[in-house]
């Protein structure tokens, strides 16, 4: 048997459906925004800067020809999810000798009998690290594990120092890089971060303690360039380049 429904039987049906998708519709497009927005279902990049200054001691074979590096660094991380682990960069800056000194240029201008020219040399670091961080993430003490692996560029430039030689010889190239390495090198150590505000823009105290395994590198030291007669003498010396290190700083962020 079979039952014939007419068209006007059934257009209230298709309305009611009509009216049930469209309210479906609505509120799948205001209750998923809603939905998303909460924070347990929000994962926000939780970006962490600052800057920090070094104090850096050499170790082993190093020691016995650098005694102690000082400068700063910046660094930027991000973290993983909600997880306590973030990872980022850091890198910085480290003078571990200076030297000035006067030299005597008056056999090259005999109408000035006394002329000389200032020159000044600086021996630097720069370390470059990638970084895998473990922090707790809540509190106002909140410490820290680092692992670091990157490389650090030594170097010793030479310049005229314009300053003192008010500028009369600083025209063309016055400065020359006299040694120069790059070596890789791993590290670890921890820290704490320390805050002492509950405002969320205010930067936390950042202290840490590292150990950095150099390696093997060919470099100058301060006092290792001497001249003998109008010939420049370099006494080069090599070793691998450990460093512990002192940090202190400031950070902002998560």
């Amino acid at each position: 048997m079979r039952v014939r429904t007419s068209p006007a039987g059934l257009a209230p049906s298709f309305r009611r459906i009509r009216a049930g998708a469209l309210a479906c519709v609505v509120f799948a497009l205001f209750a998923h925004p809603a939905y998303a927005q909460t924070p347990s279902t929000v994962n926000r990049p939780r970006f962490q800067g600052g800057a920090t200054f070094i104090q850096a001691f050499a170790v082993g074979d190093f020691s016995q020809r650098v005694n102690t590096a000082v400068g700063g660094l910046v660094q930027l991380d991000v973290g993983l999810g909600d997880s306590i682990f973030s990872v980022g960069g850091e890198i910085g800056y480290m003078g571990y000798g200076h030297a000035n000194r006067k030299v005597d240029v008056s056999s090259l201008i005999p109408e000035i009998p006394n002329a000389t020219l200032s020159v000044s040399t600086t021996n630097y670091m720069v370390p470059m690290h990638a970084r895998l961080r473990a922090q707790r993430r809540v509190g106002r003490w909140r410490p820290y594990a680092d692992a670091l692996f990157g490389g650090n560029l030594i170097s010793t430039d030479s310049s005229i120092d314009c300053s003192a030689n008010n500028d009369s010889t600083c025209s063309g190239d016055n400065s020359a890089t006299n040694a120069e390495d790059f070596v890789l090198n791993v590290g670890g150590g921890g820290g704490v971060l320390i805050a002492f505000s509950e405002a969320p823009r205010v930067p936390r105290l950042d202290l840490s303690f590292r150990y950095l395994r150099g390696g093997e590198a060919t470099y100058l030291t301060k006092g290792a360039i001497r001249r003998e007669g109008s010939t420049a003498i370099f006494d080069v010396s090599r070793s691998r380049t450990d460093m512990v290190a002192l940090y202190i700083g400031a950070v902002f962020g998560r």
